[in-house]
């Protein structure tokens, strides 16, 4: 297994790429790093300055091949941007009424909003939802929610391929 190595280089950027202003963070951070590439250990840190609420957090694991690590850094404050509703159609083989009520469930909205919204009634967009359910393989619509709500976090990353694709896409 290569050893990790740690270059003046590597140690001056580190800390300009994740906005780490203070030296405990930064040791912190290549402790985690060592730990994840020698040892298989994956670690959660808190981007947070002291004293202020954590807005990010740097998540360590061990990559795939022995003696490297993968480190991302995810803001926990920010809800994700609603899905585009053609994707939900493209991946679950929703209709266009199904796609875009599940976007509104993914936004909060309740089922009453929702059918004063589209101008049905309650039922409808009931039946609409268990269409859903039952199209996703979700068991409920908390489950439902989730699942679009990780969606459009991937749907957001930086290797997504086009606007409201997911990688491979």
């Amino acid at each position: 297994m290569p050893e990790p190595v740690e270059s003046k280089r590597e140690r001056s950027t580190l800390p300009d790429a994740l906005g780490i202003e203070s030296q405990a963070t930064l040791d912190s951070v290549l402790h985690a790093i060592n730990r994840a590439a020698r040892a298989n250990e994956g670690s959660v840190l808190s981007l947070g300055k002291s004293g202020e609420p954590t807005a990010e957090v740097l998540r360590v694991r061990p990559a795939r091949e022995d003696g490297y690590a993968v480190v991302s850094v995810e803001r926990i404050d920010s809800q994700p941007q609603p899905l585009d509703y053609k994707l939900l159609m493209d991946l679950f083989e929703l209709t266009q009424t199904e796609a875009q009520v599940a976007v509104a469930l993914m936004l909060n909205e309740d089922l009453r909003a929702i059918s004063v919204e589209r101008h049905s009634s309650l039922e409808t967009v009931r039946m609409h939802v268990k269409r859903i359910l039952r199209k996703t393989g979700m068991p409920s619509q908390k489950r439902l929610t989730a699942l679009l709500a990780t969606l459009a976090m991937l749907a957001q990353s930086p290797g997504r391929t086009r606007a409201g694709s997911l990688p491979g896409g």
